[in-house]
């Protein structure tokens, strides 16, 4: 048996029925929920749980860069620029209401819950995945918009990542 951090994001944590259908979809693969509870996330956790390298910044704002030169529109800032951008995005979409924080124990879970989670980006999810069935979200969307990308779920991406979520969002394990 292995563990993995999920954390239910603001799009879906204030409705009941997509809670449910989550929950219903990971304990359908063999997740059990060991620990859940809602959280008031902040500026610091968010940081600290989106711990990225300056590349991380370049290559997500690179998406917006480009977007403005196809559009024919100025580009005053560099690609390292609107990727803070985005971060501040996810930021307020993060912490403008609770999550629900998750620590699931089955099967193979970090990979499992990663291939039900689905695409990153929910217009690229695979039919029977969580972001399939609850989002229909896009990154070009989102950026006419201004706004972090909806995607429901965040899920651990390896062992050590699970570790380290855990201790942000369960300081008291």
């Amino acid at each position: 048996m292995e563990k993995t951090f999920v954390l239910i994001k603001t799009d879906a944590s204030g409705n009941q029925q997509k809670i449910k259908k989550i929950i219903k979809m990971l304990e359908n693969i063999k997740q059990q929920i060991i620990h859940r509870k809602y959280v008031q996330a902040n500026r610091e956790m968010i940081l600290r749980h989106y711990d990225k390298p300056k590349e991380w910044y370049v290559k997500n704002g690179q998406r917006i860069y480009v977007d403005l030169i196809k559009a024919g529109k100025p580009t005053p800032k560099t690609p390292f620029e609107y990727g803070q951008e985005i971060m501040e995005r996810i930021i307020k979409y993060m912490t403008r209401k609770p999550m629900i924080a998750l620590i699931l124990e089955g099967p193979d879970a970090v990979n499992l819950v990663r291939l039900f989670a689905g695409d990153t980006e929910p217009i690229n999810a695979r039919i029977h995945t969580i972001r399939f069935a609850l989002s229909d979200d896009s990154y070009a969307k989102a950026n006419r918009q201004q706004r972090a990308l909806h995607n429901v779920i965040h899920c651990s991406e390896t062992a050590e990542d699970v570790e380290r979520e855990i201790a942000i969002w369960f300081p008291e394990l």
